[in-house]
């Protein structure tokens, strides 16, 4: 594979202010995009999974690939993408990623951000250039991009090749381990996959999932739906909100989702669970 990026062309640029309730229809392009939150949580669907991403994160989305941008209804959130054309081999490595952006590479997308607003008409597509832009800017932006994406790639190998040296340690220790579960507490109120979580720690699924289990006794992502279940309980016994409205905050796919694993784990549904406490309440009050 070719070490080299060569974006041929921006064709749009966007910062958004987004609404809690922002949601975009399904889409796809023939460009190669990247899309970064600079604030707020908004859920990024494509046709593999679904990605909550927080302020700093980064996820790409290969040409032709149908995707839409959610916010949780909930919060508002700021974002800023490009779509580009590439077809250098290297960019394959973006293929469906997405992470928080490093440390080392920070600056370069700031420095992105403003050459393009200094240069093109922002949120408009066409892409037009503005009246006042600077010498050069086209390119510079490009540039820029090429020196981003490169960076990328060579802050997220280097982290790769130190947890892989690491995997002795991290497998005596499991600290690894209680690292992930902090992680997924940390996202209860979000979605989280197998390559979500895979892509954060960057170990292989079979590693991950053979040494989450023999450390928990559970399999990852029954795990995290267990951390759910508990959540959704506890909002059960303090909060007045509806069934519905708990399904939706910790990220169910459905309400009748929740029920059906909230009776397979617990043995009621949620809403008799509910009753069973005011009744015991009852019987509490009048011993």
């Amino acid at each position: 594979m070719s070490n080299s990026i060569n974006v041929e062309k921006i064709t749009a640029v966007n910062f958004y202010d987004l609404s809690p309730t922002f949601n975009t229809k399904i889409h796809k392009h023939n460009e190669w995009e990247m899309f970064y939150v600079d604030s707020g949580e908004v859920n990024c669907i494509s046709e593999s999974d679904s990605r909550m991403l927080k302020a700093g994160d980064v996820v790409f989305h290969r040409p032709n690939t149908l995707h839409n941008t959610v916010c949780n209804g909930k919060r508002s959130a700021t974002m800023f993408n490009v779509l580009f054309l590439c077809d250098s081999p290297s960019i394959e490595f973006f293929n469906s990623k997405s992470f928080s952006v490093p440390d080392g590479a920070v600056k370069a997308l700031k420095e992105l951000m403003q050459e393009c607003s200094a240069t093109y008409k922002i949120s408009e597509y066409p892409i037009l250039l503005r009246d006042d832009a600077p010498c050069g800017g086209e390119q510079m932006a490009r540039i820029l991009l090429e020196r981003l994406l490169l960076l990328l790639i060579r802050e997220c190998e280097e982290i790769c090749f130190k947890s892989t040296m690491s995997i002795a340690s991290l497998e005596s220790s499991n600290g690894f381990i209680d690292e992930i579960c902090n992680y997924m507490r940390e996202h209860i109120y979000g979605k989280l996959s197998l390559d979500n979580l895979t892509q954060r720690f960057h170990f292989g699924k079979s590693f991950l999932c053979e040494q989450f289990k023999r450390s928990t006794g559970s399999p990852p992502i029954s795990y995290y739906l267990d951390l759910k279940l508990n959540e959704a309980k506890r909002l059960l016994r303090e909060d007045d909100l509806t069934v519905s409205e708990i399904s939706e905050m910790l990220g169910f796919e459905s309400n009748e989702y929740l029920s059906r694993y909230f009776k397979k784990r617990v043995g009621h549904s949620p809403r008799a669970f509910r009753k069973m406490l005011i009744n015991d309440a009852s019987l509490r009050k009048l011993q």
